[in-house]
């Protein structure tokens, strides 16, 4: 896309703020105990040996060290980091049964509204609620459904803190072998300026294959920022 705009960076949890702060206040002590260690002594490791003071301060850095290795593991992905980069994000989802709210015949067609919720696994990892409407049932020429919805996902990516985005999803599928429902094309396109939270930014489709049972298999292409024109 030719959109220049820099997207709005991710708000980070408390936690990763607290552990950012912490870890840069370590990194700074440490900084300061080894140049306090070098400029008192030539060799340390043999002053370790004879200095009772040398070996607590030398027990204190590794310490340290240790805390900061801890600390860094709290620190969620940012991703923002990954400004103008393509994601690719494939795993599993299923569905239950939609939920008819509303149906009428019309035109020889059977249009309903209908409600639905799968669960997401894998690089996407999370919930989708949608809207399915229109459901078009065709059972006198094309034999076949065809769907429009309006779905929220809320959920990670990679293990980066929860976020929220929109998409529309369009699919098809054929009823020529009743009771055998098969689908055969599912896209979906996500809705520019509607990601928050960790998803701020967010852009970009994805397909998914019909799997055996109530099981699909999704293949997103994502991008935040610079890529994304509601970013502008």
């Amino acid at each position: 896309m030719e959109s220049k705009s820099i997207s709005k960076p991710v708000k980070k949890s408390a936690i990763s703020e607290t552990a950012t702060l912490v870890l840069a206040t370590t990194l700074i002590s440490l900084s300061a105990t080894w140049a306090m260690m070098i400029s008192s002594f030539k060799t340390p490791l043999k002053r370790l040996k004879e200095n009772s003071s040398a070996r607590i301060i030398f027990t204190m850095v590794i310490a340290s060290i240790l805390v900061v290795a801890s600390i860094a593991t709290l620190v969620p992905t940012a991703l923002s980091d990954d400004d103008g980069k393509k994601i690719r994000a494939t795993g599993e989802y299923t569905c239950p049964l939609a939920t008819t709210t509303d149906e009428t015949v019309i035109g020889g067609l059977t249009v309903r509204t209908q409600h639905l919720v799968c669960t997401y696994t894998g690089d996407l990892d999370g919930k989708l609620a949608c809207l399915l409407s229109p459901s078009v049932i065709d059972d006198a020429v094309h034999h076949r459904g065809f769907v429009t919805a309006q779905c929220t996902f809320f959920g990670t990516l990679n293990g980066s803190d929860l976020g929220i985005f929109t998409q529309h999803s369009t699919y098809t599928f054929d009823r020529s072998a009743l009771p055998a429902i098969v689908f055969d094309h599912l896209r979906f396109n996500l809705v520019e300026g509607s990601g928050l939270m960790a998803f701020e930014g967010i852009c970009g489709s994805g397909t998914a294959q019909d799997q055996p049972g109530p099981l699909f298999t999704y293949d997103y292409m994502l991008r935040f920022g610079k890529d994304c024109k509601a970013n502008d």
